[in-house]
């Protein structure tokens, strides 16, 4: 059995029972939007909509994602809560970069490698769910 990524089969087990819950990913994903002054629905519109079906889903891929910025805080300050400027990518590229602006090259890196991640984790996960995402869209864009 091929394990769950990053955290191993304890890791996916605390997921699933503390993060099964649209309330509990709801919330998750407005404590990380609202470090940047945005919305559930911001998450939502820069995460792999194949993920959107899932607890499980949602919270690995965000737990390994951190919320780049395409023009950093600390040279563009203005810029830190426009989500235009935001996009998910990992955190050990993010953090390698510093204070330098994404290239056009970097940007289309994040994106595929979000695609790429997105992937990995829908075939290792069990629990999509058509209701659970209908309720977290729901909660998202009213």
């Amino acid at each position: 059995m091929i394990p769950p990524p990053s955290g191993g089969y304890f890791f996916c087990a605390v997921y699933i029972l503390f993060m099964s819950s649209v309330d509990s990913v709801y919330a998750m994903l407005d404590d990380r939007a609202s470090r940047y002054g945005g919305t559930v629905a911001q998450m939502l519109d820069i995460t792999p909509p194949s993920l959107w079906d899932s607890p499980t889903e949602l919270t690995s891929f965000w737990d390994q994602r951190d919320l780049s910025h395409v023009f950093p805080q600390s040279t563009h300050a203005w810029l830190a809560d426009d989500w235009d400027n935001i996009l998910p990518e990992s955190p050990a590229v993010n953090r390698g970069r510093g204070a330098d602006v994404m290239s056009d090259v970097e940007i289309v890196n994040a994106q595929l490698d979000n695609e790429l991640l997105a992937l990995d984790i829908e075939t290792m996960s069990l629990d999509d769910s058509g209701d659970f995402a209908s309720d977290l869209i729901d909660m998202a864009f009213a």
